[in-house]
């Protein structure tokens, strides 16, 4: 957005959705914008029953997608939709922080984009699990680098009809 209509547009795009968000919730739900094009929303009152909770989360989803259906005219143009990917949390019970709540959605927001557009992902512990396995590949590469435990080969690719070396290949390992 920013690059193709100027940052004015953007910011104003930005304003829109956030109105047109905050109209989609329920009196007592919160929505705000949490940085960048990130938006949260609060849903304080689902319940304590896990199945009726993720029920009406997707609802509140649902009712945010229809909100933020286009057109949205701004001074720099019209864009005709915006689309959403949404990771949900439940978070039954108090032993939740907000930290944690935040890290787990934005997880689960993350598996959304992994997953194509407008897309909504639940939040589980095979997630989490995922994320943490991720963290520690990671930790240990940038251990790698720092220990001199990487070697860099080159593979030839080589044209089977007359041998030539056509490119090469780089392989860290």
């Amino acid at each position: 957005m920013n690059d193709s209509l100027g940052h004015d547009a953007g910011d104003q795009l930005l304003a829109q959705v956030g109105a047109r968000l905050s109209a989609s919730v329920r009196a007592g739900d919160t929505a705000a914008r949490f940085g960048g094009d990130e938006f949260v929303v609060c849903l304080p009152d689902l319940g304590p029953d896990p199945i009726l909770a993720e029920i009406e989360a997707l609802a509140a989803v649902e009712r945010a997608r229809i909100a933020l259906r286009g057109p949205y005219r701004l001074d720099g143009g019209e864009v005709p939709c915006v689309d959403c990917s949404c990771g949900l949390v439940l978070a039954l019970g108090s032993s939740h922080t907000a930290e944690a709540l935040i890290r787990d959605a934005d997880a689960a927001m993350y598996r959304s984009k992994e997953h194509g557009r407008a897309m909504t992902s639940v939040f589980d512990g095979a997630l989490r699990a995922r994320a943490l396995e991720r963290l520690s590949v990671e930790t240990r590469l940038h251990r790698a680098v720092e220990h001199n435990e990487l070697v860099l080969h080159y593979q030839p690719i080589v044209d089977l009809r007359d041998g030539t070396v056509i490119s090469a290949e780089a392989s860290l390992r």
